[in-house]
């Protein structure tokens, strides 16, 4: 199919401005979606084959407006790539309970509305949906419970969507990256809660803020190598579930499907022995 109306949230740095980019190149149309629409506008969205709408997918009357003015313009959309989202990093007893509020608000609900939002038009047009959570989505790590516990929570709605969506001809296929040079883990896109130095900080659980500062520049992915992926498989036949991006993405997830395999095989005559 040739010709795709694409809808992406957040485009304004990191995979969704890649990706932006990488559809505005192959030809397709797209709306992108800020929180406020730049001037000037940034050069991926001065195309003709482009535009910025604003939305803020924490606040639903601002998700079905900004929706609207993107099927409007584009006249229908083939292509919803639900990729907004924010960072909230430290231990548990570090986060109060309004920053695992946040986390799961703009990651996984700003998600649903999204999708809530767009699936009319995705079902008009038999399109895709293509929701980004991460490797933390299948992995939760120390000192990453409210972004584990969103993104997690952004497969699971995943999965329930394919199973939804997949009599109706709609395609979905959740992408799992793993660590990608962008400005992720700058200020504006996450918070880290560094408290419990005392009881934690001798802990890679503690150890957040130094780690991602080693982290930052040394990502192994290319978002614009992610990008150029993400349209190849939408372009293909058939559309995994399932995207894990990265060498690193890989053996997180790789690693953790072994070891329920193996929780599920040690425990299975046990486990089956509780029915009546």
């Amino acid at each position: 199919m040739a010709g795709r109306n694409w809808l992406i949230t957040g485009v304004s740095s990191g995979l969704g401005k890649a990706l932006m980019e990488a559809v505005v190149a192959h030809g397709d149309r797209v709306v992108g979606t800020v929180r406020n629409v730049p001037s000037p506008l940034p050069p991926h969205a001065q195309a003709d084959n482009a535009r910025l709408v604003t939305l803020d997918v924490s606040d639903p009357a601002s998700v079905a407006q900004g929706v609207a003015e993107a099927a409007q313009w584009l006249g229908g959309i083939d292509v919803v790539v639900n990729n907004a989202g924010c960072g909230m990093f430290g231990v548990v007893e570090a986060c109060s309970i309004d920053d695992f509020r946040l986390a799961m608000n703009v990651n996984y609900f700003g998600t649903v509305a999204v999708c809530q939002a767009t699936l009319p038009h995705l079902r008009a047009t038999r399109g895709t949906l293509i929701n980004v959570a991460s490797m933390a989505g299948m992995e939760g790590f120390g000192g990453g419970s409210a972004y584990a516990a969103a993104k997690h929570a952004v497969v699971g709605l995943s999965e329930a969507l394919h199973a939804e969506l997949t009599p109706l001809g709609v395609r979905v296929m959740v992408s799992l990256p793993g660590g990608y040079r962008t400005d992720f883990w700058s200020a504006r896109s996450n918070t880290i809660r560094d408290g419990m130095r005392d009881v934690y900080g001798a802990y890679p659980c503690g150890q957040v803020a130094e780690r991602s500062q080693e982290h930052v520049g040394n990502e192994l992915g290319d978002p614009a190598k992610l990008a150029q992926l993400m349209i190849d498989m939408i372009e293909g036949e058939t559309l995994p579930l399932y995207l894990v991006g990265g060498a690193d993405g890989m053996a997180v997830v790789e690693a953790k499907v072994s070891a329920i395999a193996s929780d599920i095989e040690s425990n299975r005559s046990v486990s089956i022995a509780t029915a009546y």
